[in-house]
């Protein structure tokens, strides 16, 4: 296969994983039974959700923490799959978290529309 194909597919397997990641941070982290930094920030975001974050501020805010998933994402993946697959994977990654926090900043814009933004919404 095509080696330009084959970084597409594994870009959007990290585009398409996204959402599993950041369900299961949500769920254990976010809402978990001990304290972490991220989980005081998403409390707090839960109290002034009424209120509209910019965001790209977040992404900035971010962007360590998501430096340093990709990298742990990378550590794992290169020896299984090789660098260009596993970068291609984190670029997904990485671009299914933008798209995930630009798709948030608009739910608080505006209600849900649709049966996947009601679950988003909860």
């Amino acid at each position: 296969m095509d080696d330009m194909v084959t970084e597409f597919l594994w870009s959007s397997a990290g585009f398409a994983l996204s959402p599993l990641f950041e369900y299961i941070w949500h769920a254990r982290i976010a809402h978990g039974p001990r304290e972490h930094a991220t989980r005081t920030e998403h409390l707090e975001h839960h109290r002034t959700a009424h209120t509209v974050t910019d965001p790209f501020v977040e992404m900035r805010a971010n962007l360590g923490r998501v430096g340093l998933s990709m990298a742990l994402v990378n550590l794992v993946a290169i020896p299984l799959f090789g660098l260009r697959r596993s970068l291609s994977l984190s670029a997904g990654l990485t671009a299914g978290y933008a798209f995930s926090t630009l798709y948030h900043a608009q739910m608080h814009i505006r209600g849900p529309r649709g049966a996947y933004e009601d679950f988003m919404w909860r």
